[in-house]
């Protein structure tokens, strides 16, 4: 179920991304600060954003992103210390596995069904979502203005082809885990070759919100 912490998340990587794009180093620290805090996985966005500046070697706000991963390291480390004794676990090899098995065990389970609106929506969202991934890897990849999110959009790509079905199983759990990868889709809008397209994107997961709210408040998931 959505929480407080996953629209927090949201609102503060959002934050977050726009000061990255203003080159506002320090609030850009703050923001994911904050947003560790909320989720664990921010800590793959921190790197995510570390890496494009480390190859740019800009490594002034490398370290200001690298304070800003203290927050949520130290209360990872604080849980992990404290939790062991009652059987907690860092929860890697329990949600990913070699590349592709989660996908596949996805795949195979779309395909049994059963099929119902909850079937019809999962399935849409997480196809939009791959589809997402690889549209975002494949213009980062390309000789642009965006080589800079390479290092981001792989990161993601490679944490949804390792994870395994706890993660893919249910759309709340790989649409927030991988939340992050779709905004920074979005940032491709400021390349006038793909403005159209990414707006055309965005809008099919505007779409995709509505169909959820929809399905929700009438009791289809």
């Amino acid at each position: 179920m959505l929480t407080t912490a996953d629209l927090l998340a949201a609102l503060l990587l959002t934050a977050a991304l726009t000061a990255f794009l203003e080159q506002r180093y320090r609030l850009l620290a703050a923001c994911l600060a904050l947003a560790g805090l909320t989720h664990e996985t921010m800590l793959a966005t921190i790197g995510a954003l570390a890496l494009p500046l480390l190859l740019r070697r800009r490594f002034r706000a490398v370290g200001w992103l690298a304070l800003g991963s203290l927050p949520v390291l130290a209360w990872n480390a604080f849980v992990l210390w404290y939790l062991p004794p009652s059987g907690s676990t860092t929860g890697l090899f329990e949600n990913f596995s070699w590349p592709g098995q989660g996908v596949v065990a996805k795949l195979s389970a779309l395909a049994g069904g059963p099929f119902s609106v909850k079937w019809a929506y999962d399935a849409a969202a997480w196809v939009l979502l791959s589809l997402s991934l690889l549209r975002l890897t494949w213009l980062a990849s390309t000789r642009s203005a965006l080589h800079f999110l390479a290092p981001s959009a792989w990161v993601y790509l490679v944490l949804f082809l390792t994870s395994r079905m706890q993660i893919h199983g249910y759309h709340l759990d790989y649409l927030r885990v991988f939340a992050p990868g779709v905004l920074l889709l979005s940032l491709t809008a400021r390349r006038p070759a793909s403005a159209r397209w990414t707006g055309i994107w965005m809008a099919a997961w505007g779409l995709c919100s509505l169909a959820f709210l929809l399905a929700y408040s009438t009791g289809r998931i």
